[in-house]
């Protein structure tokens, strides 16, 4: 992983994601404003050096 500060990538991801759903109507603006005040946005980004899972098919 880069040596840089993620937060602010994580953030754009954490906005865009939830607008995304918002749009798509899964969560209410409510909701959507209920999660954007969270102040651990939820979304990791670290790699512990393991392979991923493989998807299932």
């Amino acid at each position: 992983m880069p040596a840089e500060d993620l937060a602010p990538a994580i953030e754009l991801f954490r906005h865009r994601f939830l607008q995304a759903l918002r749009d798509a109507k899964p969560i209410s603006p409510s909701k959507l404003a209920n999660l954007l005040a969270w102040k651990h946005p939820g979304f990791n980004v670290h790699h512990s050096g393991e392979e991923p899972i493989p998807p299932t098919k």
